[in-house]
């Protein structure tokens, strides 16, 4: 059986990025390649400077998990409205290459910086504890 954790992710290149984003998204801009163990992930700055992420699965993925995340991030939302969780924008489309079958999501863009890449303190720390919190009580 394919996993998602010992299936190979994506490896689209930019040029791929920005031709794609213009066909089925009519988004152009800046494009630059985010961190991901198992998906490709882009962050998109449009010529307006909106910002979204543009989120490509891994082929082994299966529609139905997007979709459940897609759900589960709409109902946290409209639990809490002010926990800052990214929603996905309109529909999953799908990229294919050589044979394979993507799903890729245009999400919003949540402003901040990787958890790996801050000096977490106390407080920081209790923050992210107020955050965790709040998610699962949602």
């Amino acid at each position: 059986m394919t996993s998602v954790f010992s299936t190979n992710p994506p490896n689209f290149s930019i040029q791929d990025i920005v031709k794609y984003l213009s066909i089925n998204f009519d988004l152009s801009g800046k494009v630059t390649s985010l961190y991901s163990d198992r998906d490709q992930n882009f962050l998109i700055q449009s010529k307006s400077n909106q910002k979204f992420i543009l989120k490509i699965s891994n082929p082994a993925e299966q529609p139905e998990i997007l979709e459940l995340q897609n759900k589960a991030t709409l109902y946290i939302r409209s639990r809490e409205p002010n926990l800052g969780i990214p929603l996905q924008i309109g529909e999953i489309k799908e990229f294919n290459k050589d044979g394979k079958t993507y799903f890729v999501r245009l999400v919003e863009y949540l402003d901040g910086q990787f958890l790996k890449d801050s000096l977490a303190g106390n407080a920081a720390h209790e923050k992210l504890g107020i955050f965790l919190g709040t998610l699962s009580h949602s």
